[in-house]
């Protein structure tokens, strides 16, 4: 192995460079102590000027040595080299020499008494030599090999029995000083190496350190702020504001139609519309204001030197000119589309809780009377605010009491008019007996995290009232139970509902689970298809409910386990006026048909609605034609009476209609 890649030379670094000079200023003094006691014994035996020449050169060593520990005193040194080992192993030899020519000079020349100090102080200057240059291993060796040479060289020419013994004396001490500085030399690497794994453990803790804070503060996809860091700024500029009397515009920007974009170009198209979004915003705001990304496809912007409202509005309208450029995805434009709802400190609210409230108000209130545009906050949506909030107390006592029921809408066979079963439908009977539909409390339902609740109860009591029908010996036929998106995202809650349903004895092909595109599409929905396919499985029949209005509803049909459609009120009530309209829904049941899907059409009214669906092929049919939405009761007098008289098959040129399952609109409601 080459000398210089010896694990006790290869790993000497700025450590056991900084050791020895730690310890040279005690050394230097020792030596010229040692000096100095040497050259006094000697003086009775050799003449002054050879004594002091030599003293000389022990001192200006030694001097050399303080002077160069003086000037770099408290300097750590941050590097080594091959060359600055090299150096001090020569100037090791050197600091060696006197004391060598000394032993070859005088010893078995002088007194026995100044020979006795010689051999003592040549030992002593040997062993804590080379234990100061220990860390430094090529100089301790060095140092050690010249005086053990000059020792047994001059031991072994005197010729006498004692200086032979001398000799070995010496040469055992060697090697014990050499297993000394081996050892020594070792214990210095190994704390630099430890010392330099702790060092770098350190840095990389920092590093991690660094990256879990910068994560805990930073959206990983847009390097923007996330949520958490956004309400901390938000909170320091507001306390800002307070103090300088300043104020702050909060906007609330909200991707228009987002969850299309996903679900038809796929999430890597929407992650990079989002990146895009979010260049753009940090492009338009000036750099004391601040953009963060607080949800999927949600920004909010904070401007901190906003006047008055008019700088707000003109800042929003910059904004949406921004946004509203296309956005190329595989050689194909996007127009993304933004609104966005505004609050202001200190003339909307005073605190961090009600901006933040006011802003989405105003979002909200801006998509519902049209996208792609901004929305000040008003105190008129302050009430409305009070509103839902009083509109969440009461559904949190409806579900404690037991104010919500079942409605059961007929589904009748379009070409025989015999009842083929129910869906349930959601009412709400207030303690006043007033009657709320769905459409009057979901918003307020989904946005408090209240739906998943409901629809337990859904669920469950549309199991109960089959249950209660069957024992009656009544057969409702199918039941359609709507699915609602956050109840079919639960994993936990559909394994309960397959458990619920395999307890109630009811037969899962007898469930049609009524899901929307809104189940289907977005952020959060990748494994719905996984679900679906398991409930399926499962025994349960998948009804992909408003047909047709969607963005994606013909992909559906080929990745999705579909066994029924239901066409969208919409397309039935313009069946009579356009003709358009009956070519798509001709196509739409068409398409149904050949790929062996069930067709349902909402909102039959008419007759001649009946007719038109009957003679394209819709299967089945709901309306008030048939019948209205039946309270549990009125559903039971219903399926007597289809029990005990058979209903007369509806003809598709008669009128009015005739079967007796029609004719209980007017007895049973």
């Amino acid at each position: 192995m080459n000398f210089w890649h010896h694990p006790l030379v290869k790993n000497i670094g700025p450590v056991q460079f900084g050791g020895l000079f730690s310890t040279t200023l005690a050394a230097a003094v020792g030596t010229i102590i040692n000096a100095t006691i040497m050259a006094v014994a000697l003086l009775g035996d050799i003449g002054w000027q050879e004594v002091l020449l030599w003293w000389t050169s022990i001192f200006a060593s030694s001097a050399y040595a303080i002077a160069r520990w003086q000037k770099n005193r408290g300097r750590q040194p941050k590097t080594t080299s091959k060359r600055a080992v090299r150096k001090l192993t020569a100037a090791a030899v050197v600091f060696a020499l006197p004391w060598a020519y000394l032993i070859m000079a005088y010893l078995g020349q002088i007194s026995q008494g100044a020979e006795l100090i010689l051999v003592a102080v040549v030992a002593g200057m040997t062993a804590a030599g080379s234990l100061h240059l220990s860390r430094i291993y090529p100089a301790a060796i060095a140092y050690l090999a010249t005086l053990t040479l000059a020792g047994m060289i001059s031991s072994i020419l005197l010729g006498t029995p004692e200086y032979y013994l001398l000799a070995g004396l010496v040469l055992s001490y060697a090697i014990f000083l050499v297993k000394v500085i081996n050892v020594s030399a070792q214990m210095s690497i190994d704390r630099t190496l430890a010392i330099q794994s702790l060092e770098q453990k350190i840095v990389e803790m920092d590093k991690t350190k660094a990256d879990l804070e910068k994560f805990a503060m930073e959206d990983p996809l847009t390097c923007l702020p996330n949520r958490r860091e956004f309400h901390a700024r938000l909170t320091s500029a507001i306390d800002d504001a307070k103090l300088q009397g300043t104020a702050v515009s909060l906007l609330l920007c909200d991707l228009d139609h987002f969850k299309n974009i996903n679900d038809i170009s796929g999430h890597a198209a929407g992650d990079t519309i989002l990146v895009k979004i979010a260049d753009r915003l940090k492009d338009t705001i000036p750099d004391h204001d601040i953009v963060a990304r607080i949800g999927g496809d949600e920004f909010a912007i904070i401007a901190k030197h906003h006047k008055s409202p008019k700088d707000t509005l003109d800042f929003a309208n910059r904004l949406l000119d921004s946004i509203n450029q296309p956005v190329s995805i595989d050689g194909r434009d996007v127009v993304p589309g933004m609104s966005i709802g505004i609050s202001m400190f200190p003339y909307d609210a005073l605190d961090i809780k009600s901006i933040l409230a006011h802003a989405d108000l105003a979002l909200q209130r801006g998509k519902t009377a049209g996208r792609g545009n901004y929305n000040f906050f008003d105190q008129k949506m302050k009430s409305q605010l009070s509103t839902d909030e009083a509109l969440e107390s009461d559904l949190r006592i409806a579900l404690v009491e037991e104010e919500f029921e079942l409605f059961y809408q007929p589904k009748v066979c379009i070409r025989s008019g015999l009842l083929q079963g129910f869906e349930a439908l959601l009412r709400w009977r207030r303690s006043d007996n007033s009657v709320v539909a769905p459409g009057e409390f979901f918003h307020v339902a989904e946005e408090r995290g209240l739906m998943s609740y409901i629809s337990d109860f859904v669920i469950e009591q549309a199991l109960k009232d089959i249950r209660t029908w069957r024992d009656q010996g009544l057969d409702p036929g199918k039941m359609s139970i709507n699915v609602h998106p956050t109840q079919l995202k639960d994993e936990h809650r559909m394994k309960r509902l397959v458990r619920d349903v395999e307890r109630s004895g009811v037969n899962p092909s007898d469930i049609f689970l009524e899901i929307t595109e809104g189940c289907i599409i977005g952020r959060g929905t990748e494994n719905i298809p996984e679900m679906l396919e398991y409930l399926r499985n499962k025994g349960f029949r998948i009804s992909l409910d408003d047909f047709g209005t969607g963005y994606a509803s013909l992909s559906h049909l080929k990745e999705l386990p579909v066994d029924e459609l239901k066409f969208d009120r919409g397309f039935i009530s313009d069946l009579m006026s356009n003709a358009s309209t009956r070519a798509i829904v001709h196509a739409m049941v068409k398409l149904a048909n050949s790929l062996g899907i069930a067709t349902v059409a909402e909102g039959i009214e008419t007759r001649q609605q009946h007719n038109v669906l009957m003679a394209i092929g819709c299967t089945t049919g709901q309306g008030f034609l048939y019948n209205k939405a039946l309270e549990f009761e009125a559903a039971t007098r219903l399926l007597v009476n289809a029990k005990n008289n058979a209903p007369t098959p509806v003809s598709v040129t008669s009128s009015p209609v005739s079967s007796k399952i029609f004719a209980q609109n007017t007895k049973s409601a």
